[in-house]
């Protein structure tokens, strides 16, 4: 299996210990011995470079133990800088980087074999999702030397997004990206997406280029976009939650009816309760970048025979990129409930009707699902089947759908009438 990223050099010493999770140790020599500063993602804000200079170790790291958790990756910086607002990944100005990707264990980092050491002052960390594609560019030759690696989770798609200023900038020399499947990147010689261009994909044959001298693109990247390659047609498994009914109802609806049969014979009357859009059950997918956003969504409930609220739910995707980790649709209904009832003959009634409603907690799902596509995205297999009905060649890739249903709904239906002869009531208004 492709690996979806290189790991910088190791030390030519293992550490001789395990760290806590989520600390770096950065050495100003070649061995564990030396004087060390220790950097924890508890120590400062995610998402905002932080400063080490004045310390011991500012522009003096050489080796780094580091653990971290896997989907948490902490960048070191030769410089602080003011990111751009809404891009607090860009290192434009930050100098030299190293990329430190937790993978649950301890990791060691030989910086000098990265061209980083005795420059290194800041660091910024956070959280990533390697599910949504991933591509490193390298200043050397066969992945070698410094290199910079770009999260697509962290970059708007379609855009094209300008490397002026970043230290790899017209330097690279390989790229390396068996972290992207569905998606595919650009690279442009000029700074605003002109000039001559080279893209690469995750359904390509290799997993990187180690020389682009190949490619006559050596050290002329300057800007990049990324774009995501949308399935042709998905399946869905239907599936069904169950939650339980509380004790307590979240609320209730009532409506109440009453008068009189001064008749000789049994009468009917109805009551009835009507409210709009009482009732309401909201679908979510909690991993949307790469699938898109509900498209449509189609819900059944009630009262199961095990006395619980049963939802049934079958929905399909629409293939438009939403920008979000989370998409979501919520469907109302009305509620409309009547009951007839027997009035006896020369009596005064009431009759109350009670709708009793409950909240259904977000309550987790997980269903198969098939994504076919017209390119072998990592994973696939080609369907002849299905390429057969579309008319096209078509690859499936069979994924997990994940997310969460919640919403409100009625659960039970109660009512009361009472009666009281003429003569009776009669007696009760004197």
């Amino acid at each position: 299996m492709t690996e979806p990223y290189l790991l910088p050099p190791s030390t030519s010493v293992a550490y001789p210990s395990s760290l806590p999770s989520g600390t770096v140790k950065l050495y100003a020599d070649q061995n564990w011995s030396s004087d060390n500063l220790t950097i924890t993602t508890s120590g400062a804000i995610e998402g905002v470079q932080s400063s080490f200079a004045g310390t011991n170790l500012n522009d003096r790291t050489t080796w780094i133990a580091f653990n971290l958790p896997e989907g948490v990756v902490l960048t070191l910086l030769e410089h602080k800088t003011t990111p751009p607002a809404g891009q607090p990944y860009s290192f434009n100005g930050c100098g030299r980087c190293v990329d430190l990707i937790g993978n649950g264990k301890t990791q060691t980092v030989d910086v000098e074999k990265l061209g980083a050491n005795d420059c290194l002052s800041a660091y910024i960390w956070r959280r990533v999702d390697l599910n949504t594609g991933l591509f490193q560019l390298f200043d050397g030759l066969n992945y070698a030397d410094n290199r910079n690696t770009f999260f697509l989770c962290e970059w708007p798609m379609g855009t094209v997004l300008s490397l002026a200023g970043w230290f790899i900038c017209d330097r690279a020399a390989s790229i390396y990206f068996g972290g992207l499947t569905a998606q595919q990147v650009a690279l442009y010689d000029g700074g605003q997406g002109e000039g001559e261009t080279m893209s690469v994909a995750g359904w390509l044959s290799m997993d990187g280029i180690p020389d682009l001298r190949s490619y006559s693109f050596v050290d002329k990247e300057a800007s990049w976009r990324w774009d995501l390659l949308p399935p042709v047609h998905s399946e869905v498994e239907p599936f069904s939650i169950t939650a339980p009914v509380p004790t307590n109802p979240s609320s209730t609806i009532s409506s109440s009816i009453s008068g009189t049969n001064q008749g000789a014979a049994t009468i009917t009357d109805t009551v009835s309760v009507t409210s709009g859009k009482s009732q309401s059950l909201t679908l979510s997918v909690t991993d949307s970048y790469t699938i898109g956003y509900v498209q449509e969504v189609r819900f059944t409930y009630g009262i199961g025979l095990t006395g619980e609220v049963e939802v049934g739910c079958t929905f399909s995707m629409s293939y438009t990129y939403t920008g979000t980790k989370e998409t979501s649709v919520t469907n109302y209904y009305d509620l409309s409930v009547s009951q007839t009832i027997e009035i006896p003959a020369d009596c005064r009634y009431s009759s109350t009707m009670t709708i009793l409603m409950a909240e259904i907690p977000p309550t987790s799902y997980s269903t198969p699902a098939v994504f076919y596509y017209t390119q072998p995205v990592p994973g696939s297999t080609y369907d002849p089947a299905m390429s057969a009905e579309l008319g096209k060649t078509v690859y499936a890739l069979r994924q997990t759908v994940t997310g969460y249903v919640n919403g409100g709904v009625s659960v039970d239906v109660r009512s009361s009438t009472e009666t009281q002869p003429l003569s009776v009531a009669a007696l009760a208004d004197a």
